[in-house]
């Protein structure tokens, strides 16, 4: 050899001649003319691996190999792994890149001294390598060993990673080469583990790995006969390994089992062959997929493979190194991922584990390549719609943005003790107990009193505002319920014990706040409450308790959930909230830790306590049942929530006011009689407050209305009355609406002025209650069926039918009446929300800049003071034109919306004009109270 170079290498494989020739060619001519290139650099196309690893070792320095040498080149050798024949892309990854996504990898490699990071497979051990002597007969349990077969299941930086790959190290290098039991869920490559630990303790290269599969395997081709030997008595009196795969199956019986814990013990096994006890000199590696008491012993090494799901941290890396795999074997430029499929692979629940996570790039990879044919220009990055769809059948994905994978400094906020954990603790509760002495002690009146002034000209508008964007976020701060809390958290500390929240508690609840909300709001009426200071304290210590009560006596917010008025019309307004807490069906179905909702262990480092409303962010319809407290957030470990930016009301289906074909998605939300009550009580509200209007423009005047103290006789309970009519007259109206709708679509007259409508009407409804004379006389007579034709639900009637499924399952199973009335009340909620709106803001445009003076008046100060502080009055002009623009802003939502669901369930031309006539009755009505 010249210029240290390896003047002979033996290709001892079946591969084409061909490339024999060129190995020799490319020693030949380093021996010859030292200063030549290799061959392989003048190739133009990308050169084949085997040809790579042939030229780098030909071209190894002397000083690391002894001359002569003779090598043995395997076909793990050359190919890592990749069949072959197959081409690598011209530009090979970085070697940060490589390092970055094979972290963890390279440390278990650099550990034994085995691979140089160039890739090479050499042994610096041993001066020469030399194919192992096989086991005659033993030719088909041989496996060929790849390390990089191995790569993608050590790779990681969590914890339970590093602590893996100790496992692995100290199994490898056992001095006493004692048996090792692999354990791990199905799908995570454990016989990779195992051929793993033996190169790792096979310095030399001198033996072979066997591997022996439990399923098509039996006890007697392993223990032998006394006819035939067994793969034992073969291999007992070798160095060799024996890998027992998924072992559970090759034994069918106690005694079998106890055998074979035995011979991993001590190594002993009865040759029923040979007739005696014998040792099996053999490296023993057993793997299973399931803990087992009986093969557990100090004698016998553990070795526990986590599951992606216990270490969603390092998918990142494990996807990557499998995608490099991938990449290279199908001759592709180097592919990384989009941010959105990373989050994706993150966030999905992967039952099958590194099987399903290569399953799911392969197809990945596929696809990619399908849209890089049809748009060469794209960049080389795996797409989001690559990876894992969603698991619904209507898919919304593209109308959602997720904030938390696009903004990085939204999840360090999120995941903030300040939200809303330590804010509720510390920052609530003094705030609120100095507002309640304030309304006690301070002035009584709403000019003089600030605390009066911010409950009731700020509050009240600033809360309505901000449900179209914040949703329930109210409630994370809710004062009543950190009032809840602590004497929660200070009986849990005592000692104390919490209860299960009750189940009639989903029956009880709705009805329980609808009566609590409406006998509030004839308090405020009859008592003025927003002009009396202790009377206001008074209702915000009544709320309180009940929060209080509920705490002390059951687990988490069943108050908020259930009970509590303000919470009922707060999940009533968060229907049509641009923001929403969500997680992907596809994660939280696998798993079994229910961290969300039962919260964070104390060890695994994370601060979430769980959701207080016992809610999974899975199982949410709308975000009624969330209040956006982001401890789903804290404490999951997958990252499985996301905080995402929607359109508004997609929850109800869209489209409902912009046609977009093919973004058709029906509607799907919870509904509840008594809620949908509530919501036309607080439209009953808004009349309310124009009493003494409305009694003069039908003819009674305001000299019925009693005083705005507590009044006295007749005149009070005359105000009683008429204050709880004008409660219940919105949904009265809806109701007769209704009803009077569904009597004109069976009048003749309706069927005269719109045949066609009124035909599809008929004709849906026979094919959904499959009735055969109900079909032929909605077709005219000319419908000569023994049967209707089968039914076909639109998009909408499936979903309402999972609706409808989905509330007989919140019941108990008791079902009920499907009631079409009360999903069309729903779609009032846009202009319920903008008329109570368009009343409150005019107190907060003409009271709630005055707050400064009224401070003064409150803390007693001198009055001169008042003179030269800033205050803002709106005009009544500029007041009006705000309360009519909402009121013109809810209306044609609130038409398209009503539109849509009285389509969805099929409702006839009349039914939708009454409901059409009647919200422009109220918008027509409001606005002669608010604008006059």
């Amino acid at each position: 050899a010249g210029q240290g170079k390896v003047s002979l290498v033996v290709v001892s494989m079946q591969q084409p001649i061909l490339l024999g020739i060129i190995s020799l060619a490319s020693t030949c001519s380093a021996f010859l003319h030292p200063s030549l290139p290799l061959p392989s650099r003048k190739l133009s196309s990308p050169p084949s691996q085997p040809v790579n690893r042939i030229a780098q070792i030909a071209t190894y320095p002397r000083r690391k190999i002894r001359f002569p040498s003779v090598f043995t080149l395997q076909a793990s050798d050359l190919f890592d792994g990749v069949e072959p024949n197959e081409m690598f892309p011209k530009e090979k990854p970085k070697s940060k890149q490589v390092e970055a996504d094979l972290c963890g990898i390279d440390e278990m490699l650099d550990s034994t001294k085995k691979i140089r990071r160039t890739g090479m497979m050499f042994s610096s051990s041993s001066t020469t390598i030399r194919e192992p002597v096989r086991v005659p007969g033993l030719d088909k349990y041989m496996t060929l060993t790849t390390w990089h077969g191995c790569f993608p299941v050590f790779a990681g930086r969590s914890k339970r990673s590093k602590k893996f790959r100790i496992d692995v190290r100290k199994a490898a290098a056992d001095a006493n080469a004692r048996s090792v039991v692999v354990v791990g869920e199905s799908g995570l490559e454990k016989d990779s583990v195992a051929t793993f630990v033996h190169e790792l303790g096979d310095k030399q290269k001198a033996h072979h790995l066997y591997r022996i599969s439990g399923s098509s395997s039996s006890f007697t081709e392993v223990f032998g006969t006394e006819e035939y030997p067994g793969v034992l008595d073969s291999v007992a009196e070798t160095r060799h390994a024996l890998c027992f795969s998924n072992f559970v199956r090759l034994l069918k019986s106690e005694q079998e089992a106890k055998d074979f814990m035995q011979l991993l013990e001590t190594k002993k096994y009865y040759s029923r062959f040979h007739g005696e006890e014998r040792v099996c000199h053999a490296r023993l590696i057993g793997t299973t997929d399931q803990e087992d008491e009986r093969f557990k012993s100090k004698e016998v090494l553990q070795i526990a493979v986590p599951s992606l799901r216990a270490r969603s941290a390092d998918i990142d890396m494990i996807a990557s190194a499998k995608l490099t795999r991938i990449v290279r074997r199908r001759g592709q430029f180097p592919t990384t991922f989009s941010p959105e499929a990373m989050h994706r692979l993150k966030t999905y629940s992967w039952s099958g584990n590194l099987r399903e996570l290569g399953s799911v790039l392969e197809r990945a990879v596929y696809l990619f390549e399908n849209d890089r044919a049809e748009h060469p220009y794209i960049p080389w990055m795996i797409a989001a719609e690559h990876t894992i769809t969603s698991t619904s059948q209507y898919n919304t994905e593209f109308l959602r943005y997720n904030l938390l994978s696009k903004f990085r400094f939204l999840q360090s906020l999120t995941r903030s003790p300040w939200v809303f954990d330590n804010l509720i603790k510390y920052v609530v509760p003094p705030t609120f107990a100095l507002v309640l002495a304030v309304l006690w002690l301070g002035p009584q009146t709403r000019e003089e009193n600030a605390a009066l002034t911010i409950f009731w000209t700020w509050w009240w508008p600033g809360a309505l505002l901000s449900y179209p964007l914040l949703s329930r976020v109210w409630c994370a701060v809710c004062p009543f319920m950190a009032c809840g809390e602590l004497v929660q958290a200070a009986k849990k500390a005592l000692g104390g014990k919490l209860g299960d929240w009750p189940s009639s508690a989903k029956t009880n609840g709705p009805p329980f706040a609808y009566g609590l909300f409406a006998a509030i709001l004839m308090w405020e009426e009859l008592w003025n409450l927003p002009d009396n200071g202790s009377l206001s304290a008074w209702l915000l210590v009544l709320i309180t308790t009940g929060a209080v009560v509920g705490s002390l006596n059951f687990e988490k917010r069943i108050w908020c959930r259930y009970y509590c008025p303000i919470g009922a019309m707060n999940g009533l307004y968060s229907k049509m909230a641009l923001l929403e807490i969500r997680s992907w069906k596809g994660v939280c179905s696998g798993c079994t830790a229910q961290t969300c909702i039962q919260g964070s262990p104390v060890d695994s480092g994370l601060p979430g306590e769980g959701c207080p409303l016992d809610s999974s962010p899975k199982k949410l319809a709308d975000n009624a049942d969330c209040v956006m407290c982001f401890r789903c957030v804290k404490s999951c470990e997958k990252g499985s929530p996301e905080f995402n930016l929607r359109p508004p009301g997609i929850d109800f289906g869209i489209p409902f006011l912009l046609p977009i074909p093919g973004t058709e998605v029906p509607a799907k939300y919870k509904t509840n009689p008594w809620q949908a009550a509530l919501l036309f009580l607080l439209q009953g509200a808004v009349y309310v407050h124009f009493i003494p209007l409305i009694l003069q423009d039908i003819g009674l005047g305001d000299t019925l209305i009693a005083s705005s103290q507590f009044g006295d006789g007749l005149d009070f309970y005359l105000h009683s009355v008429i204050t709880l009519v004008l409660l219940l007259f919105p949904a009265g109206l809806l109701w007769a609406a209704d009803e009077l709708g569904k009597k004109l679509d069976a009048s003749q007259v309706v069927q005269r002025l719109f045949p066609a409508q009124v035909q599809d009407v008929m004709l849906t409804d026979a094919l959904r209650r499959n009735d055969v004379d109900a079909f032929a006389m909605a077709a005219g007579g000319t419908a000569t069926l023994g049967r209707p034709p089968p039914p076909r639900p639109s998009v909408q009637e499936t979903l309402m039918a999972a609706a409808k499924a989905e509330e007989d399952e919140d019941d108990g199973g008791k079902g009920g009446p499907f009631n079409e009335l009360v999903h069309v009340a729903y779609g009032y909620l846009p202009m319920v929300w903008t008329c109570n709106i368009a009343f409150w803001i005019s107190r907060a445009l003409e009271e709630g800049g005055t707050i400064l003076p009224r401070t003064v008046s409150t803390l007693s100060l001198d009055p001169a003071m008042k003179d030269w502080l800033p205050y803002v009055v709106a005009d009544q002009h500029v007041v009006e034109f705000v309360q009519g623009g909402f009121i013109l802003f809810g209306l044609p939502f609130t038409y398209f919306l009503t539109q849509k669901i009285c389509k969805d369930f099929n409702l006839g031309p009349a039914q939708r004009s009454m409901h059409a006539l009647l919200q422009l009755f109220f918008a027509a009505s409001l606005w002669h109270c608010m604008i006059h």
